[in-house]
C-alpha cells in the first residue's frame, strides 16, 4: 500500500468537523428539555433580549452573532430560574405552575443542567474561533457567580442567619446579574475599544440593576396585589427568606423577634404571613425598600450617563435612556413607585388581601 493510498483512507473513513454554526441536536434531547420548553412557553418575556439589544447598542455586534448571544443569555437566565425555584420551593410563576412542580425535581434539574452545558458549546461552535476561549472564561465566570449568590441565599436560609445589608446586595449582583453581566462581557468582546473604555462603568451599570431587581422583586413579594395573584401572597415568608425589607426589619430592632420567628416557621397561614408584613410596615422596612429602590433608578441613570460621557456620545439623557433602553426602561416600566396606584394596593391596605 501507498503512502497515498492510506492519506485517501483516512481522508474517506474520518468523520469531518461539523461546520461551525451548526448545532445538531442528540437523541432524545427533545424529550430531557419538556421542563425548559415549558418554561419558555409560559414565561415570555423581552427582558433578556432587550438587555442583549442594549449591548449591541454599544458594541455593535454582526446580526448573525446577535442573535446567538441572545439565545446564549436566555438559556442561561432560564436554566438559573429552572433550578432557582426548586431551590426557594415555588409552585407558581406567571400564574402558572413552576417546571418541577409539573415535571418533577429530577427532570427539571436535569434539563437545566444541560441547558448550562449546551449554552458552552453554542459558543465553541457559534461564535467567532478567536473569542471562544474568552467567552468561554466569562461564562465560567458568570455561572460560579450565580450558584455563589444563590448558594448564599439558601446557606442563610436553612441556617436561620440574617445577613447585612452588604453582604445582601452582594448577593443580589451575583444571583441576579450573572447572565446579564455575561451577556454583556461577551458582547464587549466585539468591540474592544469600547470596552477598554468604560468595562467598569458597564459593570456598575448592571451591578445597580441587578441589585434594583432583586429588591424590587422582595418589596412586591410583600405588598402587591397582582404578585399575590399571579403567585402567592408574600411567599417570601413562607420559605424563610431573609429578603431586603426583612434584613432591615430585623437588623434595625435586634431585640424585637417577632418576625424571625414567623420566618422560622415557613409558615403558609395568611394570618401569620399579614403579621409578617404588618411588623415590617411599622419598623419602616417596606418604606426603606421602596426609597432604595427609587435612590438606586436615580444610581443607574447617573451610571448611563457616565457611559455617555467616557464615550463622547453626543446625546441628551433622555436619548440615552432610550440607547440603554433595556436597563432603564425595564426599570422604569417595573418600578416599585408604580406599585401603590389604583391598580394595586397601598403598603398600608396589604393587610385586607389573602
Amino acid at each position: 500500500m501507498t503512502i497515498n493510498w492510506y492519506r485517501n483512507f483516512i481522508q474517506k473513513y474520518t468523520i469531518k468537523p461539523l461546520p461551525r454554526h451548526v448545532l445538531v441536536p442528540r437523541p432524545n434531547e427533545e424529550k430531557i428539555l419538556i421542563p425548559y420548553k415549558y418554561f419558555i412557553e409560559t414565561n415570555k418575556t423581552d427582558f433578556v433580549q432587550q438587555m442583549v439589544n442594549s449591548a449591541n447598542e454599544w458594541y455593535g455586534i454582526p446580526d448573525q452573532y446577535l442573535q446567538v448571544l441572545k439565545e446564549i443569555s436566555e438559556m442561561l437566565f432560564a436554566a438559573g430560574v429552572l433550578i432557582d425555584d426548586i431551590e426557594d420551593g415555588s409552585v407558581l410563576r406567571r400564574g402558572q405552575p413552576t417546571a418541577y412542580v409539573k415535571f418533577g425535581i429530577p427532570a427539571t434539574i436535569n434539563a437545566a443542567n444541560y441547558i448550562y452545558f449546551l449554552a458552552q458549546e453554542k459558543i465553541t461552535k457559534e461564535l467567532p474561533p478567536e473569542m471562544v476561549e474568552d467567552a468561554l472564561k466569562i461564562l465560567i465566570e458568570g455561572m460560579l457567580n450565580l450558584h455563589i449568590g444563590q448558594g448564599m441565599e439558601i446557606y442563610w436560609r436553612d441556617r436561620m442567619i440574617c445577613p447585612t445589608e452588604e453582604e445582601y446586595r452582594t448577593m443580589a449582583t451575583q444571583k441576579a446579574g450573572a447572565a446579564i453581566l455575561a451577556c454583556f462581557k461577551v458582547g464587549a468582546l466585539f468591540n474592544p475599544v469600547h470596552q477598554e473604555k468604560c468595562r467598569q462603568h458597564f459593570v456598575r451599570a448592571i451591578e445597580l440593576a441587578s441589585v434594583y431587581a432583586q429588591i424590587r422583586d422582595d418589596y412586591a413579594n410583600l405588598v402587591s396585589k397582582a404578585h399575590a395573584e399571579s403567585i402567592v401572597f408574600a411567599e417570601d415568608i413562607t420559605e424563610g427568606k431573609f429578603s431586603f425589607p426583612a434584613i432591615h426589619c430585623i437588623r434595625s430592632n435586634p431585640d424585637d423577634t417577632r418576625l424571625l420567628d414567623i420566618l422560622k416557621m415557613r409558615t403558609a397561614d395568611p394570618d401569620l404571613k399579614r403579621q409578617a408584613v404588618q411588623i415590617m410596615q411599622e419598623a419602616g422596612s417596606l418604606e426603606y425598600a421602596l426609597q432604595t429602590c427609587l435612590k438606586l433608578e436615580e444610581q443607574i441613570e447617573d451610571q448611563c450617563e457616565v457611559i455617555r460621557q467616557v464615550l463622547g456620545i453626543p446625546e441628551s439623557k433622555e436619548q440615552l435612556k432610550k440607547r440603554f433602553g433595556s436597563v432603564i426602561h425595564h426599570y422604569q416600566r417595573y418600578s416599585p413607585k408604580y406599585i401603590n396606584t389604583e391598580l394595586e394596593p397601598s403598603v398600608k391596605e396589604v393587610h385586607l388581601y389573602g
